[in-house]
């Protein structure tokens, strides 16, 4: 093949995928007339053909080449007839090019809001849409595949006249809907309730507007997704997905099987050139190679303009028209994706395996433009806390259940979570719009939670605790918006995204239902705020539901006014049963008074010892640096750390072009001006918390560490006024690492619907709420956080990365206030899992009236869950308004027997699909409970109908 390979190495302009994709490739313009162009195109492809599949045919197109070199040499180009007679030599090597049949799917590849605007997003969407339905009626053989429920939205919303004609072509067959979820999203920061709606929410929208059914879209179309999390294949299969079209992940594999943890499969396809091509004649040549390594006659062919829209042109549609009928193309065929995975399906027991996650990709994008990082997991948090006060509401009080409002905050969310808005890999209009979306979920998200929270509060009876006493409140006003935990400034105003405490009652006896939205009992510290209270502080009391006495501590701040009003803060030891609430009542008695005051006390001596410690953990700091130099578990009895003390770290990394979504190489390590000032410790009876000021750079951070007396883990507040700017010689960014006291292994990872295991890594990894070092058979380190992703865990250190200053391509994105807690925790899995899930859904309080009669206890659970590991991730109303559904998700190796145990009486109990599809009718089903199994690695939804009251 000597001379074929000169001829090919001569004339192949067009040879590298990307050049197929972004270029655009005219023969004429090339200088390549029609009949040369065909001739050496078709003898190109017949030379591929028998280098990967038929060698027996190596001397028929060598001969053919040398021939074609000759007549070039002698007259210069190639005439048709020359061409003519190459497709007649090369008859037999044709019918064998003719049995590889090519589907060429069109498609509209459109991003999200990431080099523009939202405005700039829906006329792409319209003018790209509205262009495809004038080609669908010009061209009776032209078919067009289109993703992302969202897109139909904007042409709904926007333009129903289109609309219209786009329903006309999925009813012809000829307008593929491929949109399984709400957008393309990214994979491993979506939260694993928000995968789930990504496609319960798209499917139902879909089936609605189009009139076509739910179980018709077949295909997980991910092309430009940043990675793959292990968990795709068991989610997307329980919605009735049984293909995924991906580009980025796979360099070696092509048609594989895809399988999860669980063992739940799909067939996927990762696209060996790009899923932007346009039709030019060369863009077939890899074909025959494609077919011989999937071992199948039917390959994929994707075409289309992207990324900024326009989809496949005419240019496209005529070029591969002309092309059908060239003799040595392969069968050109306009199709649909489900055409080629169906006719590949048969197949897919022999196909090579793929286990796992496919990552990792990008990963800048874990931690680039963190408000956006922020606003998805509070935002998540909102919404499942939310769905959960709600269905309380509707079991107790018989309260309609907002579903249009809920799942309008859902479907922003759902936007935000695209692969370049959640990333952080947009430009400024990116993150205005995505925060501006995430303010009207929190907003609608409180409305709803303050009125099912308030409705449930005021049918709890007091009467037993009745006082003589006026409850007209004289701050009623004070406290809206004021979030104590996140204040801003000496005014009250400050950073909340919950609902928050006001002023309702006034009295000296105050009243306070506290709720737990998670899973787990919770035996932990909750703030009361109290507004106007006129008693003595020294004579505070706090009783619990059972009429005992709890300790409390009172927090007199330095601004404990507020445009008029006091406030002051109680931290009180509560215990609040899962899913339900517990009543505290505050009032002075003397006899009972508990009360420790924290008042304004800063110790700065030098001898000052700076240790936080309880019967579980002692913490020493370094009085200069603030640098944790020992973390000392006293049930294990051993050292967490290395001797090098744990911090903030302020790293400079080599600037990558594309910095938002590459992270460089560390070109140093706190090589700048770090100063330690105004450090403070306090020791109570509930907890010990050491604070300081650091000024790092140009930043200045804002730290306190908190141990209470129960916890086996060190809270951290960090305000983090991040002044610092990348530019085109190093990225800068904030981690706090703990160096590891012995070499760690293997690491575990909370993933959506899961934990993945993973190696060390100079690099960092996603996970959802925490990671956990592995370094001893149980009880381990582990990081939680409220709103990070980024975890770096190599042998010797375990860190967290907090902001990165990317410039690439919005210039500033992170200069602003930051507001992040995490925990440093030493325990097992289960811990790990149980402490990141109340520090991501912390309790929340309703005041109530002292006087109020009602039929509801002091102290409820409104569901129990009797289940050792199993996670639930959600409980809400059924969306066909037909009984309650409970997600949850099993992420050991073991099944569990998992009892769910309810106020009202059952019914009946089904285990369901994503679409929450009836299945398997449950057995053990009794008045007020239902027990299942809980498989191994998988996620299981429980649809629970109870009996009419």
């Amino acid at each position: 093949m000597k001379t074929f390979n000169h001829l090919m190495k001569k004339r192949d302009q067009f040879n590298k995928h990307w050049d197929q994709m972004v270029g655009v490739y005219c023969p004429e313009k090339e200088g390549k007339p029609y009949w040369e162009d065909r001739c050496i195109q078709q003898l190109k492809m017949a030379g591929e053909y028998v280098k990967y599949n038929d060698h027996t045919l190596e001397s028929c197109v060598e001969a053919v080449s040398i021939y074609v070199q000759e007549c070039l040499e002698k007259q210069g180009y190639i005439t048709e007839a020359l061409c003519i007679e190459v497709e007649e030599r090369l008859k037999a090597v044709a019918a064998h090019i003719k049995k590889i049949n090519v589907h060429c799917v069109s498609h509209a590849h459109i991003d999200m809001n990431w080099m523009w605007g939202y405005h700039e997003t829906v006329e792409v969407v319209l003018a790209t849409l509205g262009t495809m339905v004038q080609l669908l009626k010009e061209y009776p053989e032209f078919t067009f595949s289109q993703s992302q429920a969202s897109v139909y939205k904007i042409v709904e919303e926007f333009d129903p006249e289109l609309l219209e004609e786009i329903k006309y072509f999925v009813q012809l067959g000829r307008w593929e809907v491929t949109a399984s979820t709400w957008v393309e999203h990214d994979k491993n920061m979506t939260g694993s309730e928000s995968f789930v709606r990504q496609l319960l929410y798209s499917r139902e929208y879909l089936s609605r507007l189009l009139d076509i059914a739910p179980d018709s879209i077949k295909i997980g179309f991910e092309p430009d997704t940043f990675g793959h999390s292990a968990y795709v294949p068991e989610i997307l299969t329980q919605a009735g997905v049984q293909y995924y079209y991906h580009c980025r992940g796979l360099d070696d594999q092509y048609l594989y099987k895809w399988v999860a943890p669980s063992g739940a499969s799909l067939l996927a396809y990762c696209e060996p050139i790009w899923y932007g091509n346009s039709i030019s004649t060369g863009a077939f040549c890899h074909i025959p190679m494609l077919s011989a390594r999937m071992k199948t006659q039917d390959t994929l062919f994707v075409y289309g303009v992207g990324d900024h829209g326009g989809g496949p042109t005419r240019q496209d549609i005529e070029r591969l028209q002309e092309m059908k009928q060239w003799p040595l193309m392969p069968n050109l065929i306009f199709s649909h994706y489900n055409n080629f995975f169906e006719s590949v399906d048969g197949v897919k027991e022999s196909l090579p395996v793929v286990e796992g996650e496919i990552n990792p990709l990008f990963t800048g994008c874990y931690t680039s433009t963190s408000r956006i990082k922020m606003a998805n997991k509070y935002g998540e948090n909102s919404l499942v806390s939310t769905e959960l006060s709600a269905t309380m509401a509707k079991q107790i009080l018989g309260r309609p259940y907002p579903y249009k409002q809920l799942e309008a905050s859902w479907e922003k969310h759902l936007f935000n979570q695209f692969h370049d808005i959640l990333p952080g890999c947009g430009i400024d209009f990116t993150m205005e719009y995505a925060m501006g979306e995430f303010q009207k979920i929190i907003a609608r998200n409180n409305v709803i939670k303050r009125k099912a929270l308030e409705g449930i509060s005021s049918c709890i009876d007091m009467s037993a605790y009745a006082v003589e006493q006026s409850e007209e409140g004289t701050a009623e006003s004070a406290g809206f918006g004021v979030d104590l935990r996140k204040v801003m400034d000496t005014v009250g105003i400050s950073y909340s995204t919950g609902i928050t405490q006001r002023g309702r009652f006034s009295g000296g006896v105050r009243a306070f239902a506290l709720y737990n939205h998670t899973q787990y009992p919770r035996e932990e510290v909750g703030e009361i705020v109290l507004w106007d209270y006129k008693e003595p502080l020294e004579a505070l009391a706090v009783y619990g539901s059972d009429g005992r006495n709890i300790p409390f501590v009172v927090e007199v701040a330095d601004y404990s006014q507020y445009w008029g009003h006091w406030f002051v803060k109680l931290v009180v030891a509560v215990h609040v049963p899962a899913f339900g609430y517990e009543v505290i009542r505050i009032s002075n008695d003397a006899d009972y008074a508990d009360a420790s005051i924290i008042k304004s006390d800063p110790r700065k001596q030098d001898d000052v010892k700076y240790i936080l410690e309880n019967d579980f953990l002692k913490v020493d700091f370094d009085v200069m640096t603030m640098d944790i130099v020992s973390i000392y578990s006293k049930e294990e009895q051993r050292e967490v750390l290395a001797n090098k003390g744990a911090n903030f770290r302020f790293i400079k990394e080599e600037s990558k072009g594309a910095s938002a979504w590459t992270i460089g190489e560390y070109i140093s390590k706190d090589d700048c001006k770090k100063e330690v000032i105004e450090r403070t410790i306090e020791k109570n009876k509930l907890f010990s918390r050491i604070t300081f000021k650091m000024k790092l750079n140009t930043s200045v951070l804002n730290v306190c560490y908190t141990l209470s007396k129960t916890d086996k883990h060190i809270h951290v507040n960090l305000v983090n006024r991040w002044n610092e700017i990348g530019n085109d010689v190093y990225t800068p960014q904030l981690q706090f690492e703990l160096p590891l006291n012995q070499k760690c292994s293997r690491y575990l990872y909370d993933v959506p619907m899961g934990l993945i295991e993973r190696a060390p890594l100079a690099d960092d990894l996603p996970g959802l709420n925490f990671a956990y070092a592995y370094q001893y058979e149980k009880n381990n380190l582990y990081i939680g956080t409220d709103s990070k992703y980024g975890y770096r865990g190599t042998e010797d250190t375990f860190a967290l990365t907090i902001v990165r200053s990317s410039t690439g391509p919005n210039t500033h994105p992170d200069n602003d206030t930051h507001y992040t807690d995490f925990i440093l925790g030493v325990g097992n899995v289960g811990d790990a899992y149980r402490q990141s899930t109340f520090l991501n859904m912390p309790l929340e309080s309703i005041n109530i009236s002292v006087n109020q009669k009602g039929t509801l206890p002091l102290n409820a659970s409104f569901m129990e869950v009797e289940a050792a590991t199993s996670i639930v991730t959600s409980v809400k109303q059924g969306q066909n308004e037909e009984g309650m559904i409970i997600k949850l998700y099993q992420p050991y190796h073991e099944d569990e027997v998992v009892l769910l145990k309810f106020k009202h009486r059952v019914d009946k109990g089904f285990l369901v699909d994503v679409l929450e599809n009836n299945g398997v009718e449950l057995e053990q089903v009794t008045d007020h409970s239902v027990t299942f199994i809980s498989k191994a690695k998988t996620m299981s939804i429980v649809k629970v109908i109870f009996a009419d009251k």
